[in-house]
């Protein structure tokens, strides 16, 4: 004969706790699963400045995986930016031109001139207070209805000569 408990007249049934857990499982800790993050893509960062001679020294310059280089060529006015991605593969150049910015000091006399003197700004308000009176007046001249008187047509008078025809015609 078999020798398997039969529980509850099952066979095969286990003892269950709580809303039909097993009592084994319902007593002990349950822990979520656990999901790791994909890795971060790092940061590029600029970490280094050289000076090189053209761009053939540009494309030659070492750059380390996840990093940029700024690459200049003073005598001919010339940087580039060279970066690679995690796995070390260089991206394509990015070419730019440097220019001199000179920025003169402003002046006195230059700061004068920006602003307004007292009789510009009457002048101002005085045009402003003609375009607000006739703004007043264009809108008094909506508001009141107007009357426009037709003129009538004039009568017209019979000659002596015509006269009415009068005749039977049969």
């Amino acid at each position: 004969m078999n020798n398997m408990p039969i529980n509850n007249g099952y066979y095969g049934q286990q003892n269950t706790g709580l809303q039909g857990i097993p009592a084994n499982y319902a007593t002990s800790a349950i822990t979520p699963p656990s999901y790791s993050a994909p890795p971060a893509q790092p940061m590029m960062t600029l970490d280094t400045v050289a000076q090189v001679s053209g761009i053939d020294g540009a494309n030659s310059y070492p750059v380390a995986a996840c990093h940029t280089a700024l690459l200049v060529d003073f005598p001919a006015k010339t940087m580039w930016i060279k970066s690679t991605d995690m796995r070390g593969v260089v991206l394509p150049l990015e070419e730019y031109s440097l220019t001199k910015i000179d920025r003169a000091p402003v002046t006195q006399n230059q700061m004068m001139n920006t602003y307004a003197t007292k009789e510009e700004v009457q002048d101002i308000k005085n045009l402003l207070a003609e375009l607000n009176s006739s703004l007043v007046a264009m809108r008094q001249s909506v508001s009141q209805p107007q009357v426009m008187i037709q003129p009538q047509p004039a009568p017209v008078q019979q000659s002596n000569n015509q006269q009415p025809n009068n005749r039977k015609r049969g």
